[in-house]
C-alpha cells in the first residue's frame, strides 16, 4: 500500500491547470509604443493593487534602452468578460527591433501564456511569452504563410507541454488501450475529437479554462473507472472522442483570443500528441500492460484529486 499512499500525496499537490492565457497588441509609431492587453476576468486573482503589479511586469527594451511608461490603466469590462489594460511607452528614439517582456506568470499563474501581436506600419511581429520564454524579440516584417503556420504550430506544442491535465488525459487514453488495434482506434478518436471544434470556433470562447480543466479531470476519472471495473466495455471509442472535445475547445479558445493560424495551432498540438501517444502506446503495450490495475488506480487518484482541488480553488 506504500505506492497508494505516495500517489495520494502526489494527487493532493497537483496545482497546475489548463493553460492560463491572455492576448496583447502593440502598435509602434516612431519612438512611441501603444500597448493593449486583454485578460479573461476569470483569470484575475484577488490581489490588492493587481493593476500596478500587471504593468510592473511589462517591459519593452531596444538598443537605446528601456521604453518609459508614460501612462497606463487597467479596467474590468464585464460586458465582454475581459480585464483590459492600456499603456503608452516611449523610447529615446525610433527603433527597428523591440524586445518585449511580460512576466505575468509570476502573478496570475505559473503556466500563464501571453500572446503578443505587434505592428509597425504594414510590418507585423508576434511573440508567445510564458515562464520558460518570458521575453521575445519583435522583428517587424511581413510574415509568409509558412512562417505564420509554423509560429502557430510551435504555440500549439508549447500549449501541450504546459498543460499537465492534457498530458494526463493523453496517458489515460493510452492506458485504456487493450490491444494494438484498439490503441490506433482510441488515439485516432481522441485526436478527431480535438478537430471537431474547428467546425465552429466561436463556441470555444464560451468555455473558460477552469470548466475545461474540470471536464478533462472528470474524463480521466470516468475512463479509469471503465479500465478498472468495466474491462470489456465496448463503447470506449465514443468516450475518448468526447474527451477529445475538451482540449479541442481549449485550443479553439486560444485561437479566438489571438491572431494565430487555427490550422497551425491544431497541427502543432496534434503532431506533438500523436508522437507522444505512439511512444506511450508502444511502451504500454510492450512493457507496462501487465500493471493495468496499478496504472488504473494511479490515474483514478490523480483525476479525482485534480478535480477535487480545482472544484474548490
Amino acid at each position: 500500500m506504500k505506492w497508494l499512499f505516495a500517489l495520494l500525496v502526489c494527487s493532493i499537490s497537483l496545482h497546475a491547470h489548463m493553460v492560463s492565457m491572455s492576448s496583447g497588441t502593440l502598435r509602434v509609431d516612431g519612438p512611441q509604443l501603444f500597448y493593449q492587453a486583454r485578460i479573461p476576468l476569470y483569470e484575475i486573482p484577488n490581489i490588492p493593487g493587481f493593476e500596478k503589479l500587471l504593468l510592473d511586469e511589462v517591459h519593452f527594451r531596444a538598443r537605446s534602452g528601456e521604453a518609459r511608461l508614460t501612462k497606463g490603466s487597467c479596467i474590468a469590462d464585464k460586458s465582454e468578460g475581459f480585464y483590459r489594460c492600456d499603456a503608452t511607452y516611449v523610447f529615446p528614439q525610433p527603433e527597428e527591433e523591440v524586445e518585449a517582456y511580460v512576466g505575468w506568470y509570476r502573478i496570475i499563474a505559473q503556466n500563464h501564456v501571453h500572446v503578443l501581436s505587434a505592428a509597425r506600419g504594414e510590418a507585423t511581429a508576434h511573440a508567445v511569452l510564458q515562464a520558460s520564454t518570458p521575453s521575445g524579440r519583435l522583428r517587424f516584417r511581413p510574415l509568409t504563410v509558412t512562417e505564420r503556420v509554423t509560429e502557430a504550430a510551435v504555440t500549439g506544442v508549447q500549449w501541450l507541454l504546459a498543460t499537465p491535465v492534457m498530458l494526463l488525459l493523453l496517458v489515460t487514453v493510452v492506458v485504456a488501450s487493450r490491444s494494438r488495434k484498439e490503441f490506433v482506434i482510441l488515439a485516432s478518436c481522441f485526436l478527431l475529437g480535438q478537430l471537431i471544434p474547428m467546425l465552429n470556433l466561436g463556441i470555444a470562447v464560451k468555455f473558460n479554462s477552469r470548466f475545461l480543466e474540470l471536464a478533462s479531470a472528470l474524463a480521466v476519472a470516468y475512463l479509469t473507472v471503465e479500465i478498472l471495473f468495466l474491462p470489456n466495455a465496448g463503447t470506449r471509442w465514443l468516450v475518448v472522442t468526447i474527451a477529445g472535445l475538451f482540449p479541442g475547445l481549449a485550443l479553439g479558445a486560444m485561437v479566438q483570443q489571438t491572431e494565430l493560424s487555427a490550422i497551425g495551432v491544431w497541427l502543432g498540438a496534434i503532431s506533438a500528441e500523436g508522437s507522444l501517444a505512439i511512444l506511450g502506446g508502444w511502451l504500454w503495450l510492450r512493457v507496462l500492460r501487465k500493471w493495468v490495475s496499478a496504472a488504473g488506480w494511479l490515474l483514478l487518484l490523480l483525476g479525482v484529486g485534480w478535480f477535487s482541488y480545482r472544484w474548490f480553488v
